[in-house]
């Protein structure tokens, strides 16, 4: 029992670095973005 369970948690533990992985790369994405649109707004700013 106790051999199922610990492979149980190492397989969630596999899946959750999985997932933070993608979660870390889907939050760099989205940081360049918003800082790609604040600099063109900025730039728009002082153009305007």
């Amino acid at each position: 029992m106790f051999r199922r369970e610990s492979g149980f948690i190492l397989v969630v533990c596999a899946k959750s670095a999985r997932l933070i992985g993608l979660l870390d790369h889907i939050a760099c994405v989205g940081f360049f973005f918003v800082l790609s649109n604040v600099i063109s707004r900025d730039r728009i700013y002082r153009v305007a």
